[in-house]
This record gives structure tokens, C-alpha cells and sequence, in this order.
């Protein structure tokens, strides 16, 4: 388990960054540092109705997965009209944390069935969460989370 030093660490580094993009690669790519069995993460921004990917960690054999994702990272996006069954749209609307051990209802919309499960098998993914983002009152996203083991995220 991390200790109080480790997040502390990360915190400076991340405050170190200049701008959004690197603040927000760092916080994804320093999670699977501090914690053993974090798998990864993608930060999605609410904007015109529809998610869009901000950056995804980059772990060992992401850019494998990658290969089975339709189009780059930062042009993945879900409508959230069409896809309200995709995990990550429900945590948004509901502003709810969910979490499941299914890769394919996180990604339901912008990622087929089958390149899910090759991004499962690649990545060892076991359970993922999505957690709402909020600035202040407002809706601004949602953060998803991985882990390379079976036992769910705690509270």
C-alpha cells in the first residue's frame, strides 16, 4: 500500500506541470506508480453532449492496445444521447460511482466488443471504475480507473 511520502511525491510532481495536458497525463501516469495493482486510467471531458478521451496512462502494452481503439486517443468520444448504456455515460448523467468487471460496458460506443476483450486480455484488465468529475456544481467529466486484479475498488 502507497504510503502518505508516495502521494505527497506525486502531488509535487503533478503541481510541477505547466499546463492542463501535462497535469493531467502526469496524474494518470503516477497512479500506476504508486499503486501495485492500478492498471491504468482515461480522463473524459463532457463537452456539446458527448465524452471525449483527455489522455489515457502509459503503461506497459498500452500502445499494443491501443491498436485495437478505432481512431487516437484524443479523438475517441461517446455520445451520450445514443450510448446512455456505456458505464462511463451513466456515472456522468447519474453522478454516480460505478464500477464493473467488464471492460466492454465501459467503452460501449466507441470501442467494438471484440477490441475490448483484446484490450482485457492485453492489459490483464480484472475491474474498473468511473468516477464523476465535478467543479463545483457543475459536470465537467468523469475519470476511469483499472486494476489488474479481481477485488472491486474500495470506498
Amino acid at each position: 500500500m502507497p504510503s502518505f511520502i508516495d502521494y505527497i511525491k506525486s502531488i509535487k510532481e503533478i503541481s510541477k506541470s505547466f499546463d492542463l495536458d501535462t497535469t493531467l497525463q502526469l496524474a494518470v501516469d503516477n497512479m500506476y506508480n504508486i499503486f501495485p495493482n492500478y492498471n491504468g486510467s482515461i480522463i473524459f471531458k463532457v463537452e456539446d453532449n458527448r465524452l471525449w478521451s483527455q489522455t489515457v496512462s502509459m503503461i506497459p502494452k498500452i500502445e499494443k492496445a491501443l491498436k485495437y481503439v478505432p481512431q487516437k486517443v484524443n479523438e475517441l468520444n461517446i455520445a451520450m444521447d445514443i450510448d446512455s448504456k456505456n458505464l462511463v455515460v451513466q456515472s456522468i448523467l447519474n453522478n454516480k460511482v460505478i464500477q464493473s468487471n467488464s471492460l466492454s460496458e465501459f467503452t460501449e460506443g466507441a470501442v467494438s466488443t471484440v477490441g475490448s476483450k483484446m484490450i482485457e486480455k492485453i492489459l490483464g484488465f480484472k475491474v474498473g471504475i468511473s468516477i464523476p468529475m465535478l467543479k463545483g456544481d457543475e459536470m465537467i467529466g468523469a475519470v476511469f480507473y483499472t486494476k489488474r486484479n479481481d477485488e472491486r475498488f474500495r470506498d
